[in-house]
């Protein structure tokens, strides 16, 4: 369908040009229109994991003779170079409109979302649709399962509920000898806090961040205003 779309309006282009003027320049039947089949997608990686995707790019003609484009990483691009693998170029077959771009992803520093920008190399008689420019956002898949019943360094007891998928809310933290609970969200094993018993019921403001470790301890550097700042927090799973 998007094949479609993009032929009718490059034959629609090429008649209003031709009812615009008659002497045209012979060799523009030799003008490549290319376009990239969309310009943003996403292609998800499961954590620790590789995947694959293909994409299409179109041509207004075919010809002949097979024809090779130069793809080309652009600085825009904030993914890891480790973490993606492209070709050096795609190539329309003879007698046909369509190439495939094959991309490969694997999961290296894809904590959050990361960019791979892929252009087409210029060329001339070249013209490229979609500003030349193809998004790839990297996307890490986790699933999180963090609940359960932890001990925090000073022997206090906590437990981790799931109140949705990623939130938790934790009984209490370390440093009170009271239970305060306290939301945390758990990104891809990012921690950070977002709420809590103390700011809904006082409005006392807390935040925090940390990470969830190899051996599934999670620590958190914690803070809750006009009490105490970036307390370090490590819950050991029992």
């Amino acid at each position: 369908m998007k094949k479609n779309i993009f032929l009718i309006l490059i034959a629609f282009s090429f008649i209003a040009i031709n009812g615009c003027k008659e002497n045209l320049d012979p060799e523009i039947s030799n003008v490549d229109f290319i376009t990239f089949e969309t310009d943003q997608v996403d292609l998800k990686v499961d954590k620790g994991s590789t995947n694959s995707a293909s994409y299409e790019i179109y041509s207004s003609r075919m010809a002949d003779a097979s024809r090779t484009y130069n793809v080309v990483v652009s600085d825009e691009t904030t993914a890891d170079p480790a973490s993606y693998t492209i070709p050096a170029s795609i190539t329309i077959p003879a007698n046909s409109n369509v190439a495939t771009l094959e991309v490969g992803v694997e999961d290296i520093n894809i904590i959050s979302t990361k960019l791979l920008v892929l252009k087409l190399e210029q060329t001339s008689g070249l013209i490229i649709g979609n500003d030349n420019e193809f998004t790839i956002n990297l996307l890490r898949i986790c699933v999180s399962s963090i609940a359960g019943s932890y001990t925090y360094e000073n022997g206090k007891p906590a437990t981790v509920t799931e109140i949705s998928p990623g939130n938790y809310e934790v009984s209490g933290d370390s440093q009170f000898g009271s239970n305060y609970p306290f939301n945390i969200n758990d990104a891809c094993d990012v921690i950070s806090v977002t709420g809590g018993f103390l700011p809904d019921a006082y409005g006392i403001p807390i935040s925090g961040a940390g990470m969830v470790m190899p051996d599934g301890s999670i620590e958190i550097t914690y803070t809750v205003d006009g009490y105490f700042e970036n307390a370090a927090m490590v819950l050991t799973p029992n």
